[in-house]
């Protein structure tokens, strides 16, 4: 064999080596770029996947918390809705109705038994008529009838100046005075049985 053709087979060989070692390399090469990009992916997916379970979460949270606030909302308003039944109840009580509330109220009070009594001008000739047999030409007008109904020691009068009030009445002693009209009357059933009433709505 001539050495020019022992070269040139020498060279082919080499040269079929390094293309195959190249092939191999550049499979390696791929696999490991492959392999990067999959996991690049699957990462990606997981964190995606991630993201949605938090958006799903924060959305069922934002959900539960608004139904909650709902439900707190539509509660407020069936008990606002009772006190409001109730405050009309007494704006529209009868005679016998207005009595024996106005009685109860003195009564779980621990007063002198001397204050006068106050009414808007409106309702002074009602009150007057229902609490007192008395004359009723003076300025302060005996209410027997009240006092007959409390016991001994009270001297309820009816004092003939308006109570800056719209509605119900005052009681006006030498220290302090005592506001009976229907507002701080329906807070004070708020504060003391709102309870008691959300039990009777909803349990």
């Amino acid at each position: 064999m001539g050495l020019k053709k022992l070269i040139y087979e020498q060279a082919n060989e080499q040269a079929k080596t390094i293309l195959a070692e190249a092939k191999e390399e550049k499979k390696a090469l791929l696999k490991a770029e492959q392999e990067k990009v999959d996991k690049k992916a699957s990462t990606l997916l997981n964190n995606a996947e991630k993201e949605a379970n938090k958006k799903i979460s924060s959305k069922k949270l934002e959900f539960e918390q608004e139904k909650k606030k709902l439900i707190l909302e539509e509660k407020n308003t069936q008990i606002e809705r009772v006190l409001s039944l109730f405050k009309e109840k007494l704006l529209n009580l009868n005679d016998s109705e207005l009595f024996e509330y106005t009685y109860k109220l003195i009564k779980a009070q621990k007063i002198s038994g001397n204050e006068l009594v106050r009414v808007k001008k409106e309702d002074y000739n009602r009150y007057l008529k229902l609490f007192s047999s008395a004359p009723k030409s003076a300025n302060l007008v005996e209410l027997d009838l009240l006092n007959k109904k409390l016991g001994k020691g009270y001297n309820l009068k009816l004092d003939k100046t308006p109570a800056a009030i719209t509605d119900g009445f005052m009681l006006v002693g030498e220290v302090y005075d005592l506001n009976f009209s229907l507002e701080p009357q329906i807070e004070k059933i708020r504060r003391t049985y709102e309870r008691e009433i959300h039990k009777i709505l909803y349990e």
